[in-house]
């Protein structure tokens, strides 16, 4: 995400083939959690004006 979105490419779509990520991107996760910090980046990311 991060270097599609400095390339400029603001229409993307994104597919997963695990259903423990997309589930902690879409619900969120706690702070303890190993995966938290690349998830809210991810998060973050996904907050930005994409088309």
């Amino acid at each position: 995400l991060t270097l599609a979105w400095d390339k400029g490419c603001r229409l993307l779509a994104l597919e997963s083939d695990s259903v423990v990520a997309v589930t902690l991107i879409s619900n969120g996760c706690p702070d303890a959690h190993p995966c938290a910090a690349i998830v809210k980046l991810i998060n973050r990311l996904m907050m930005r004006d994409w088309q």
